[in-house]
């Protein structure tokens, strides 16, 4: 997923989601001055990705449950 970024004017408060190319490309026609930017992070893939390592982890979990109880 690529970084989008939030755009506010700073006077009138109106808020305007942008992709990179879209912000680069703002910028070109409106003063930087004129506005407040901040990057939206994913959400989506943070979510995916602890559902990953926490499956990982559950199953070294176990395997090595397994192999220390077959030692004693």
């Amino acid at each position: 997923m690529k970084t989008q970024f939030k755009v506010i004017n700073r006077t009138s408060r109106i808020e305007q989601i942008l992709n990179a190319s879209e912000v680069a490309r703002f910028f070109k026609l409106n003063s930087i001055k004129e506005y407040a930017i901040s990057t939206i992070k994913p959400t989506e893939e943070k979510v995916l990705d602890t559902f990953i390592i926490s499956g990982i982890s559950v199953v070294f979990v176990i395997c090595i449950t397994k192999i220390i109880m077959q030692w004693i």
